[in-house]
């Protein structure tokens, strides 16, 4: 089967040097659910701009997620406070908060998660989104240092040729031993037509120039976790 939502997200973004992977995958998931469920056609939802919580940790992915739910909800440019300046400047800019502005937060029910201990569940789980709502899911990796070289992904993505990881790890622990920190990216469709070729299409936030215009391709089981939206 196959399926894909690569139609409804937006434009690919560039996170530069700023841990932020996490922050932009979910508000990216979040935002694509909402249009795709009937809320304005274009949303920029906006997570937080504290580095404690943006950064790129294993702990972070929890932390948004919780963020997303119907006691809080995101918020968009229109009504964020805060306008992004950059490190390393003392000053930052604020905006008035509007009197009403919890009526023009967005929210999801809920996102449920699957760890690296029941990872075998997560193909079917995917299967079954891409089978039926294909909606975006955040696919958490180790990148390694031969899928971060943009050429190396681009490969991936038009040859059909998904990433897997040279050795399996047996724990998140040993998995960031062997290729390095966890990484937040979106999963956009997945396609198991081709025998031993099965894999999911990513969008990462590396820019148009990492992969095949910010996208590429990797196994099912590279993912450490994967957490899975409920409108």
């Amino acid at each position: 089967m196959e399926g894909s939502c690569k139609q409804h997200t937006l434009a690919v973004t560039q996170q530069y040097f700023e841990s932020h992977c996490h922050l932009l995958a979910m508000a990216d998931m979040t935002g694509t659910v909402l249009r795709m469920t009937g809320e304005p056609e274009y949303i920029n939802l906006y997570l937080s701009c504290m580095p404690m919580v943006d950064g790129c940790v294993t702990t972070v992915t929890q932390s948004i997620a919780y963020c997303t739910w119907k006691n809080l909800g995101l918020e968009t440019k229109e009504t964020y406070p805060y306008e992004r300046t950059g490190r390393g400047i003392k000053n930052f800019n604020e905006k008035h908060y509007q009197r009403e502005w919890w009526k023009k937060r967005y929210r999801i029910s809920r996102i449920d998660v699957i760890s690296f201990k029941k990872k075998e569940l997560i193909k079917p789980r995917l299967m079954a989104n891409f089978g039926g709502p294909k909606y975006p899911c955040v696919g958490i990796l180790c990148m390694s240092e031969v899928f971060r070289d943009g050429e190396y992904a681009r490969v991936c993505a038009v040859n059909n040729e998904p990433y897997k990881h040279p050795e399996e790890p047996k724990s998140v622990e040993h998995a960031i031993e062997l290729y390095g920190p966890e990484h937040s990216v979106l999963i956009v469709g997945v396609n198991t037509l081709s025998d031993g070729k099965h894999y999911c299409e990513i969008k990462n936030t590396w820019g148009e120039e990492w992969g095949d215009g910010g996208f590429s391709k990797v196994a099912f089981e590279v993912f450490n976790s994967v957490l899975f939206p409920s409108p």
